[in-house]
């Protein structure tokens, strides 16, 4: 049995479909601080052990993530990306437990020249 031109299409098609709806289900990030920022986080006091931000994500909705850090150490908060008021909690306990020794709202702008914003605590 031979292949018809006509098939071929389709299961091509469905093929590009498949790709198409798989791209758009991928979160996609800001780039080069065009829609949010990625926390950079300085531990000057060197008792930190985990951060909270809470906020806007590049998207707009309103999320939640807890980060591990190393106390006394600068560390860059990967793969979230925020913008507006961002709530910032430290930790003295890992997974966001412990004593909370800093809490306050950053105004994260949306737009910069690069994708990190500074907090140092």
């Amino acid at each position: 049995m031979g292949l018809t031109p006509g098939r071929a299409v389709p299961v091509a098609a469905a093929g590009l479909l498949t790709a198409v709806a798989l791209a758009c289900a991928v979160p996609a990030p800001a780039f080069a601080g065009s829609n949010g920022q990625q926390v950079h986080f300085i531990d000057r006091r060197g008792d930190v052990r985990s951060v909270k931000l809470v906020g806007h994500n590049q998207k707009g909705g309103w999320v939640s993530h807890c980060f591990s850090v190393v106390p006394g150490s600068d560390t860059r908060l990967t793969g979230w990306w925020w913008k507006d008021d961002v709530e910032v909690i430290d930790y003295t306990g890992a997974q966001c437990s412990g004593e909370v020794v800093f809490q306050g709202i950053h105004e994260i702008p949306a737009r910069q020249p690069d994708d990190w914003y500074e907090i140092t605590d």
